[in-house]
């Protein structure tokens, strides 16, 4: 889209909008930007799993170490601008935010729990955000 049709829309946007047609402002607001944003999550797992089944009770632990990195961009299909103004604060395009990267240490006990078909399982992960959970599960074979 070239400037002088951004430039009218962008116009008939703000009419729009001190008109309080919202909705239809709003939808010219975004085909103005035909913008994308894009997540990259990059992350690796790795775990030293050990287990010991004695009859229908399988218990097991683990040790791992998790890394990953996120990246947020947003404002790469915009043409003819490299800057905007947000309430006077200058924003320069396109918008890269790495964040920072998430590298743990990470450990596992769980016990697992099978009656015929059905599996009973209860797991806890002990780390930066510890996690507990617990299943009802079906296992065919």
């Amino acid at each position: 889209m070239k400037g002088e049709k951004k430039k009218e829309l962008f116009e008939k946007a703000i009419k729009l909008h001190q008109n309080g047609d919202l909705e239809e402002a709003d939808r010219i607001y975004l085909s103005i930007l035909d913008q994308d944003v894009s997540i990259d999550v990059q992350a690796t797992n790795f775990n030293i799993i050990l287990s010991r089944k004695i009859l229908m009770l399988t218990g097991y632990t683990s040790v791992g170490y998790n890394f990953s990195t996120t990246t947020f961009t947003a404002g790469e299909d915009i043409s003819n601008l490299d800057t905007f103004n947000l309430n006077e604060l200058e924003i320069s395009l396109p918008i890269e935010m790495k964040f920072e990267n998430n590298n743990e240490f990470r450990a596992n006990v769980g016990l697992r729990f099978n009656l015929a078909v059905i599996a009973i399982h209860a797991n806890h992960t002990f780390s930066k955000y510890p996690v507990t959970t617990i299943g009802l599960g079906v296992s065919l074979r």
